[in-house]
């Protein structure tokens, strides 16, 4: 089954760059490291790898596709000083378990380069949406299979 997802990232990828409930714990010097990120992380082999990884990573929901389900899912994460990727949520829900498949596909992102303030690793959280769209061909044979079950439920 072909499916078209689209990953929105370059321009739409939210650096909210704040400091975690430990962060916000220490000192003011460490909540300003942790708020200003000198050198944010990176994934490995940048944007353009980022978008394969979830490319070839996301499976869209059967659900999602029989009842034509397509918008857009904003995931939160963090990227910590080790380049994890972590505590990831969906900040929004389409249903259908949309949600569940960018925080699934986010969560099983490999390390990034973690972010730096100050000469000090530090961690950064991310807001990423992810666009679900499912192609003409996919839509074409949704609607051949509920009218073939129609038709199978008029006999």
């Amino acid at each position: 089954m072909k499916l078209l997802t689209q990953i929105i990232m370059l321009c739409s990828l939210a650096i909210i760059n704040t400091p975690d409930a430990s962060a916000q714990e220490a000192s003011k010097e460490k909540k300003q490291d942790a708020n200003l990120a000198e050198e944010m992380p990176e994934y490995p082999g940048g944007i353009d790898a980022m978008n394969q990884f979830i490319v070839k990573n996301m499976r869209y929901p059967d659900s999602a596709i029989n009842a034509n389900i397509e918008g857009k899912i904003k995931v939160k994460f963090i990227v910590d000083e080790n380049g994890i990727v972590g505590d990831v949520h969906a900040v929004n829900s389409l249903g259908y378990g949309l949600e569940q498949e960018a925080e699934r596909v986010v969560a099983i992102m490999p390390h990034w380069k973690p972010g730096k303030a100050n000469g000090k690793l530090v961690k950064v959280y991310f807001v990423l949406p992810i666009q679900f769209v499912i192609d003409a061909e996919d839509k074409q044979k949704t609607h051949k299979k509920r009218k073939h079950k129609h038709e199978k439920s008029l006999i």
